[in-house]
């Protein structure tokens, strides 16, 4: 089964994301900041993929990025915002796909399939 780290200070957003990659079978750890994120990686990685919010408490997604780039250089991270113009800028820390809010389901299984399979 694969692993994904969902990372979103929002637990509206983790429950429907979690709720829809439960369907396909997918098992999902939950974090709500940057800080929490690194911690689980550090302790239960790694994961087939990472998605991570942009605005969140601490430490912010852009620089969480940057720090499991650090300690996971092969990590396949999903960077999620409804601001698209910070999407360069996830690039460049590291991100390897944008996914925009609000979620849309299909974009969600589509990307998740891309990145596990």
């Amino acid at each position: 089964m694969s692993k994904i780290l969902l990372v979103d200070d929002e637990p509206m957003i983790r429950y429907l994301c979690k709720f829809i990659l439960n369907q396909m079978k997918v098992d999902v750890v939950e974090t709500s900041s940057g800080s929490e994120a690194l911690l689980e990686i550090q302790t239960n990685g790694p994961f087939d993929a990472i998605f991570i919010d942009y605005r969140m408490p601490g430490i912010d997604g852009i620089q969480t990025i940057k720090e499991i780039r650090k300690l996971y250089p092969t990590a396949k991270i999903v960077f999620m915002s409804a601001a698209v113009e910070t999407n360069g800028e996830a690039q460049k820390a590291g991100a390897d796909e944008f996914l925009s809010k609000p979620i849309i389901k299909t974009a969600l299984i589509e990307l998740t399939n891309k990145l596990i399979n």
